[in-house]
């Protein structure tokens, strides 16, 4: 999910991960809340079979981490990204990770 429009977010995804297939990519388009509205989540996670309550959501500013408790799920703040862990911490970040292999640790 990115606040970023839906075509730069898409070819950015592909820049930097040629070859992986994602379940989707969505950045901003016609009728989408910006976060930290989870709207544009929801029905992503309903086509996939999974709950709010069953998303573990990584995010890398308050407004990611405020969307995943707005959703009804997890928010690990990521440190890799372009905010500072206060801000993580003081937008709900449950855990703070500084490699994406580390939310791993973190799963059922």
């Amino acid at each position: 999910f990115s606040n970023k429009d839906h075509g730069f977010a898409a070819r950015i995804v592909e820049a930097l991960f040629p070859g992986q297939r994602f379940a989707f990519v969505q950045g901003m388009g016609q009728g989408m809340p910006k976060k930290p509205d989870p709207a544009g989540m929801l029905p992503h996670l309903a086509d996939l079979g999974i709950s709010p309550g069953e998303c573990l959501y990584l995010g890398d500013a308050g407004g990611d981490l405020r969307r995943a408790i707005n959703a009804g799920g997890g928010a690990m703040g990521v440190l890799w990204g372009v905010r500072e862990r206060e801000e993580l911490l003081e937008n709900g970040a449950a855990q703070l990770i500084c490699w994406p292999l580390e939310a791993l640790d973190y799963l059922d």
